[in-house]
């Protein structure tokens, strides 16, 4: 990957970060953020959405500031056509039109990396594969789906 290229972290990638109830996938995770100097960071306004459902005050605050520095994309009309069309193809369930949305936020916003800990719906390869063939069929370059242990 070249300096500059964008990262999108979805919510699974920031809450791990705090998240001392599993230690191995916290530290993977902190030691996948040391490695993101020479990269642009991206979240969204979903991942802003979906922590502010972090109940202690506290620990909602030190997210918030953690991610302050981070780029945040939108979640624009565009977006959330593209998320109805992988809902169409089968690529997701209507129940997780969330995970939908964040890659469609990071494909139209031209990220070159999605970056999460959800293996059940997101980093999977069939999940690349049929977003990719999506994407390519509307128009939008190819993005790369991995886990914070595959960056």
């Amino acid at each position: 990957m070249n300096k500059g290229e964008l990262v999108y972290l979805d919510t699974s990638v920031i809450s791990a970060y705090f998240d001392a109830r599993v230690e191995p996938r916290m530290k993977e995770t902190k030691d996948f953020f040391n490695s993101l100097s020479k990269f642009l960071i991206c979240i969204s306004d979903l991942v802003i959405e979906e922590l502010s459902f972090i109940s202690d005050s506290n620990l909602k605050n030190e997210v918030l500031k953690f991610i302050r520095s981070f780029r945040i994309l939108p979640l624009t009309d565009e977006v959330e056509f593209l998320a109805e069309e992988y809902i169409e193809e089968g690529i997701f369930s209507s129940k997780y039109f969330g995970d939908s949305l964040h890659i469609a936020i990071a494909t139209i916003n031209n990220v070159n990396v999605l970056v999460s800990w959800n293996f059940e719906h997101i980093v999977k390869r069939k999940t690349k594969i049929k977003v990719n063939y999506i994407n390519a069929l509307k128009g939008y370059k190819p993005i790369d789906i991995v886990s914070p242990l595959d960056f």
